[in-house]
């Protein structure tokens, strides 16, 4: 029959869409359109790639029109995921001036001593095996710019994903300032911990200060390719931002795990003992 024709037509020219940052994957017959449009925004929103560092808006989100070229999708599946962006209090839109994030919540903040951040990223880094997924010097994206003053029109980036054998466990984006580059590049060869913060500690460059937030967040099409779930799983969320003695940046860090695979776990004691 003519419909089914055309429905394994449409079937077939969504599963060779290309999606934005995406590695070449079908699209997943069980998630919706409009969701998978809803988790990717949903997950940018959280991580705060519209919102500025003192929680205030950066920027709007884009045009309906720009969304749905991006997406390859139709409007009207742009207009239901932001629908459901704005049901769960995510986005304000204004008539005729477009669609804001809305203001994200204050979370609970605790000091933690930096030289044990160290500690504990070199322990974790030595124990899995590790894929450069990307590495160079790039414009610096305008979240990061969003969300860290002074950290530069470029930088050094690095994308590593981490493996227990074949498992994927985590997959990280790193944000140098430009002004590092010579002392990141090139990436040291048989170097197992592939942090650019740990590579800058050995030139002698170290944090002072370094801001920690652990969220959660659920998988879109990007992370679920490289991360080997479904799309809509949760995953453990991490922002890292470093700065040194002097309140400069010196890293921007994100990562999202899998929490089948892994846990965070810390010790609190008392200081004076």
């Amino acid at each position: 029959m003519w419909y089914k024709r055309r429905m394994r037509e449409r079937s077939a020219a969504r599963s060779m869409s290309p999606r934005r940052t995406v590695a070449p994957r079908r699209r997943q017959k069980l998630v919706a359109l409009h969701h998978q449009v809803y988790l990717t925004l949903r997950n940018e929103l959280i991580r705060g790639h519209y919102v500025g560092e003192d929680g205030r808006v950066a920027s709007a989100l884009p045009a309906e029109n720009d969304l749905a070229a991006e997406f390859k999708v139709s409007r009207v599946t742009v207009r239901r995921a932001l629908a459901a962006l704005e049901q769960e209090g995510l986005v304000v839109r204004r008539h005729g001036a477009g669609t804001f994030p809305a203001p994200l919540a204050a979370h609970l903040r605790r000091a933690r001593d930096v030289e044990s951040l160290y500690d504990d990223l070199n322990e974790l880094m030595g124990s899995y095996e590790r894929e450069v997924l990307a590495f160079g010097r790039t414009k610096t994206p305008a979240f990061v710019r969003n969300q860290v003053e002074d950290f530069g029109a470029d930088c050094v980036y690095l994308s590593v994903l981490s493996k227990d054998g074949d498992a994927p466990v985590h997959l990280n984006f790193q944000y140098v300032p430009g002004r590092y580059a010579q002392l990141l590049e090139p990436l040291p060869r048989g170097d197992g911990r592939l942090l650019l913060l740990l590579l800058l500690q050995d030139e002698g460059v170290r944090s002072s200060t370094i801001d920690l937030n652990i969220s959660s967040t659920a998988a879109d099409l990007a992370t679920s390719t490289r991360l080997d779930v479904q799309v809509g799983m949760p995953l453990i969320a991490m922002r890292r931002i470093s700065r040194d003695a002097t309140g400069a940046p010196l890293e921007y860090f994100e990562a999202l795990t899998r929490p089948d695979r892994f846990s965070y776990s810390f010790r609190f004691g008392d200081r004076s003992r």
